[in-house]
């Protein structure tokens, strides 16, 4: 356990109705994404439901998914590798403008 509050996912957050709770914010990323639902801990939106139907993570829900993430070991395969991941990472996570900036440096050359 992390000893932080538990995450709710609100299935109708005006009327507070909680679908379930849990420890982290991958397994709430789980539980399915019904229009309108929200990931929240302590009043603080992690994630919404988006247009396709699927999870979208805030600033912070973004934050909370990385930093709950174990740390790997250090590779040992070229930068530009690294970056080519970074990259679709970045993509992943809507971090649009830093995977942009990626691509371009990756296709200036490291």
């Amino acid at each position: 356990m992390n000893g932080l509050p538990k995450i709710h996912v609100y299935e109708n957050p005006e009327t507070s109705e909680t679908a379930d709770e849990f420890a982290s914010i991958g397994e709430a990323l789980k539980h399915p994404a019904r229009r309108g639902a929200e990931i929240i801990r302590n009043g603080e939106k992690l994630a919404v439901v988006g247009p396709n139907g699927g999870w979208l993570l805030t600033r912070e829900g973004v934050r909370e998914f990385v930093y709950a993430c174990p740390r790997g070991r250090q590779r040992q395969d070229s930068l530009v590798s690294q970056l080519q991941d970074l990259r679709v990472l970045a993509d992943r996570l809507g971090l649009y403008d830093a995977s942009d900036l990626l691509t371009r440096v990756i296709e200036r050359g490291v």
